[in-house]
């Protein structure tokens, strides 16, 4: 019990000190774009055609458009440039806590992160598009029939693309963006974590920049490459070929590749942390 509120105590010092930093302001202003130039465009067009949209669509658009995915995760590398803290507080921790311990704190830090970061959009496309959507599990006529009828009459050119909608409903497309996402951001949080405990934390970002820059490169081409990144793992989009009718990689694929890489992750951090001696 006294472990687990060590770590508790670490994890919301951490959370404090991510979340009162003033760099907070560049992650809340990328959503302000995201907003503006996707959900906000997104249900203009949709009433432009008085065709409403379904409530989870504005955050499904997100989750698997290149470019507002792209910049979703830069405004989770800019988060993460404050994970962990090493100050004064660092080693207070590491000395008067188990190494250990500090090591799940700052984890347990990385997955609130994560999964604040996550929710703010969520209820941001979710506000956004309340005044013109419907609560069914069912993809809106505007998203299924886009091409055929509203393309050349909608004010913006924006909608989900058919990679997306043809294979699952709304509810759980909406869930599995959510949790592939979710799990993305928690193994950039670790690479990052991993870097700063060998005193590389600008190398650590570097990597998850590379990450998400080669997700661009090589989805373009639908090469293999793209899956040895997890970036390319957290958007659905990019598991489905709808030209070829099957799926390129199935989602039970990248679950397992996210939890492993986790998992592999966190032992090499713990590994890492005993060899490292603080003085």
């Amino acid at each position: 019990m006294k472990k687990l509120k060590q770590v508790l105590l670490i994890a919301r010092c951490g959370l404090h000190s991510t979340f009162t930093d003033t760099r907070m302001v560049i992650p809340l202003l990328l959503i302000g774009f995201i907003y503006d130039n996707g959900v906000r465009r997104f249900v203009e067009s949709a009433k432009s055609v008085q065709a409403p949209i379904g409530m989870f669509e504005p955050f499904i658009l997100c989750m698997n458009d290149w470019k507002y995915t792209v910049v979703f995760l830069l405004g989770f590398i800019f988060i993460l440039s404050g994970i962990p803290r090493v100050n004064n507080e660092f080693y207070f921790f590491i000395h008067r806590a188990d190494k250990l311990v500090w090591l799940f704190g700052e984890i347990l830090n990385v997955i609130v992160s994560s999964f604040l970061y996550l929710s703010l959009l969520f209820l941001v496309c979710l506000a956004g598009g309340a005044v013109y959507s419907f609560p069914g599990n069912v993809w809106s006529r505007y998203v299924v029939d886009y091409e055929l009828v509203y393309k050349a009459k909608a004010s913006h050119n924006i909608t989900i693309d058919d990679s997306v909608f043809r294979y699952e409903l709304p509810f759980k497309t909406a869930l599995n963006a959510f949790l592939l996402m979710f799990l993305c951001l928690v193994v950039l949080g670790s690479i990052v974590l991993l870097l700063s405990i060998f005193g590389k934390k600008i190398i650590g970002l570097l990597l998850c920049v590379l990450c998400i820059g080669f997700m661009v490169i090589f989805s373009g081409y639908r090469s293999w490459w793209m899956w040895f990144f997890p970036t390319s793992h957290g958007v659905i989009s990019l598991h489905h070929i709808y030209i070829y009718k099957k799926e390129m990689v199935e989602l039970s694929f990248s679950y397992i590749y996210l939890l492993t890489a986790e998992f592999v992750l966190a032992v090499m951090s713990c590994l890492a942390l005993k060899r490292k001696n603080y003085i």
